[in-house]
C-alpha cells in the first residue's frame, strides 16, 4: 500500500492527521500491508519492477510548492493527490484510489 502525497497538498495532510494516525487504522495497515509514503513530486530515484524512476523536471527552488510530477507517479497514472495505491504480493498494481477531500472530514 502506497500513500502518494505532495508537500503542498492540504487533503494529503488531512489524511495523514485524521486517518493514518488513528490507532485502529495503524493496527490494520501494519497487520495487512507494507505501508509506503511516496512524494509524487519529490526527487528521489525509485526502483520498481526492474526500472528506475526519477523526477528530471524537479526544481529545488519549488521544493515546498507544486513541482514536476515524478516519473513513477506518471507511470502509475496518478493525476491527483492524495492517492492510495494497492499492490498485490508480486508488487503489481491492484488499484490506485484517489482520496476525495470530502471523504476526509
Amino acid at each position: 500500500m502506497m500513500d502518494v502525497y505532495t508537500v503542498w497538498c492540504g487533503p494529503c495532510k488531512m489524511l495523514d492527521k485524521n486517518t493514518f494516525r488513528n490507532p485502529d487504522v495503524i493496527d490494520y495497515v501494519n497487520k495487512n500491508y507494507y505501508a509506503v509514503k511516496f512524494n509524487g513530486e519529490g526527487n528521489d530515484v525509485v526502483s520498481y519492477k526492474d526500472n528506475s524512476y526519477a523526477n528530471p523536471g524537479y526544481n529545488e527552488a519549488r521544493a515546498k510548492t507544486r513541482n514536476s510530477a515524478h516519473e513513477l507517479a506518471r507511470y502509475l497514472q496518478i493525476s491527483a493527490y492524495p492517492t492510495i495505491v494497492f499492490f498485490d504480493e508480486n508488487a503489481d498494481v491492484i488499484a490506485p484510489i484517489r482520496v476525495i477531500k470530502n471523504q476526509l472530514s
